[in-house]
């Protein structure tokens, strides 16, 4: 997993992980899983064998979905890159996030302006240093 332009590291970064039926809607099993160091993660062992469509998402990043996975063997290896901006969790990286971005510049934790999911590179400040859709 790589979250991009993230500055803390990957441990205990929080992702979002659903399975679907290929194709299919409704999601079929979801869940919050953290990262560890290296940006892996471990699903429940539980989890039916069968094909899958995975979708990650994590909070100020667009989701990316793996169509058609096995869930068949002990140990799947996914890869995802993950795009930053998406401040306003709609999945695009629009307008929109930008001004959530606008009126958190320049702000901290303490403030009242302040916005965690503006806060694009992790570094507890919303500053001109934020970057977004490389």
């Amino acid at each position: 997993m790589v979250l991009s332009d993230y500055l803390p590291g990957y441990a205990g970064a929080v992702v979002h992980v659903e399975l679907f039926n290929p194709g299919d809607s409704p999601s079929v099993w979801e869940t919050d899983v953290a990262l560890n160091a290296v940006g892996s993660f471990t699903l429940d062992p539980s989890i039916p064998a069968g094909r899958y469509d995975v979708r990650v998402r994590a909070s100020h990043w667009l989701a990316k979905k793996v169509p058609d996975v096995p869930f068949d063997q002990d140990y799947i290896r996914l890869d995802f890159a993950l795009t930053n901006g998406d401040i306003d969790g709609e999945n695009s990286v629009t307008v929109l996030d930008n001004a959530r971005l606008s009126s958190a510049f320049d702000s901290v934790p303490e403030d009242t302006n302040w916005d965690t999911n503006a806060d694009l590179d992790g570094d507890s400040s919303v500053t001109n240093f934020e970057r977004s859709g490389d």
